[in-house]
């Protein structure tokens, strides 16, 4: 008979095949637990929680010529992010598209990776919900903010690994957390163009930036070689030890300590879900205790 943790472990399985695209399904069911997880990680850090939020603009793009032309739709989405609307009809329609592409040459051909985020967090939101244009918002999101970048237009007009990009994060939002400024470089041996960074990225490779004397790199520590955040697989490494931290000791012990619940209670293995698809834990449930064992995302 499985033990405990095996049996919650198939339970993460089904539910975050259950709750990704079918479009896929196939390959995302040949992968390890861990593999699965990263691209779930890497496919739900697509998406946008849907929470009021105070909304930054650059100084860039208050004076930017763009942001004039598209006055009204870059208002009207402002107030949307403000207010806590869902901002999916703004997103990219590659995000219905997990794990695919996978003989792709480069990431960027990959319609299930999207590399300015996996690199730097840096969304990409059309501006009106109706018409694609090729104008987009590049912004960044946090629990209680966002911050708005300026307007560019679409990767196939523009190169969105250009140092710019990053040079806008940091002279107007240095201390959010957005990046992180190294403790012990203070200067870097080289420096690319911004096409070199360009076929850098899409190659799964990570640079730092070097700004007014200072280095950063990105505030989630950048991609991994397969073009998910370095993020999410940090994020799953901790969960599969904790689930191997458990199988080690004697789970039914650890429940029986566990606080508040009966010393008969019955666990089961389970899914909690505070925000559906931006947090999730899987542990054990008794009634309505649930004692955790790490977060699936």
């Amino acid at each position: 008979m499985a033990g405990i943790v095996d049996r919650l472990e198939r339970i993460i399985r089904q539910h975050v095949l259950r709750a990704m695209p079918a479009e896929g399904r196939a390959s995302l069911e040949s992968l390890s637990l861990d593999g699965l997880l990263i691209e779930y990680r890497a496919w739900r850090s697509r998406f946008i929680a849907p929470q009021q939020r105070n909304v930054h603009r650059s100084a860039e793009l208050q004076t930017s010529p763009k942001a004039v032309e598209h006055s009204q739709s870059l208002h009207a989405l402002s107030e949307k992010i403000s207010s806590g609307e869902d901002l999916t009809p703004h997103l990219s329609k590659r995000i219905h598209r997990p794990l695919q592409n996978v003989a792709a040459p480069d990431l960027e051909h990959r319609t299930d990776r999207d590399a300015l985020l996996a690199d730097w967090g840096v969304h990409h939101l059309h501006l009106s919900a109706n018409r694609r244009s090729d104008d987009v918002l590049l912004a960044m999101f946090s629990d209680g903010d966002a911050y708005l970048i300026g307007i560019y237009r679409h990767p196939k007009h523009a190169n969105w690994a250009a140092e710019e990009i990053v040079a806008v994060i940091v002279r107007n939002w240095p201390r959010a957390g957005l990046v992180h400024e190294s403790r012990f470089a203070t200067g870097l041996p080289q420096h690319y163009s911004d096409e070199d960074r360009r076929a850098l990225r899409n190659a799964g490779t990570n640079i730092a930036f070097e700004f007014d004397g200072k280095v950063y790199i990105p505030g989630g520590f950048g991609q991994t070689v397969a073009g998910t955040p370095m993020a999410a697989t940090i994020a799953v490494n901790k969960l599969m030890s904790e689930l191997q931290a458990w199988r080690d000791d004697d789970p039914h012990e650890r429940l029986r300590r566990m606080k508040g619940a009966p010393s008969n209670a019955y666990w089961v293995p389970a899914v909690h879900l505070p925000r559906p698809g931006f947090e999730e834990y899987c542990g054990f449930q008794a009634g309505s205790k649930f004692c955790p064992v790490g977060r699936i995302c």
